[in-house]
């Protein structure tokens, strides 16, 4: 199953305040103890996520500690993970709450120059945002606007049934 972009209709998302402010912040389905899919240590690093019009948004919040063998890694494994979670961002009293896990990706474009997830956060600290917006397209950006990730393409099966 492939993931469509979060829906754009009046009900899926709390509008944007007058304040120019993002909609209501959403808890990431996989930091539920319940959750089938439930994430911890290095991989719960999803937070202050935002669902508004097309756009699902979170900011990249790692806790790399006690994980000395990520700074061996060759790719940011942890923020591309944590890009692919903002498909599951639903609003509250939504009927379906999936659990995604990835089965394919077509397209992973990296600009981070070598840069692993240990090298990212060292870099930018909890200042990463991670999207998804209407097209499919999956980003991480940092806080000036410079693009690091695009993925597209993704297919994704959703355990929650």
């Amino acid at each position: 199953m492939t993931r469509p972009p979060p829906s754009t209709s009046p009900d899926s998302t709390s509008p944007p305040s007058s304040s120019g402010q993002r909609g209501d912040p959403k808890e990431t389905a996989y930091a539920s103890q319940e959750a089938l899919v439930s994430l911890r240590g290095p991989f719960r690093n999803l937070s202050r996520c935002f669902l508004d019009g097309d756009l699902a948004s979170g900011t990249w919040t790692p806790s790399l500690a006690g994980n000395p063998g990520l700074r061996t890694m060759t790719i940011p494994a942890l923020l591309m993970c944590a890009v692919l979670r903002t498909s599951a961002l639903r609003p509250p009293g939504a009927p379906h709450q999936p659990l995604y896990v990835p089965r394919s990706i077509g397209r992973v474009d990296l600009h981070t120059h070598g840069a692993n997830d240990h090298d990212l956060l060292l870099r930018y600290g909890h200042g990463l945002t991670v999207s998804l917006d209407a097209t499919g397209t999956y980003r991480a950006v940092t806080p000036d606007g410079r693009l690091l990730l695009a993925m597209a393409g993704a297919e994704l099966v959703d355990l929650a049934g």
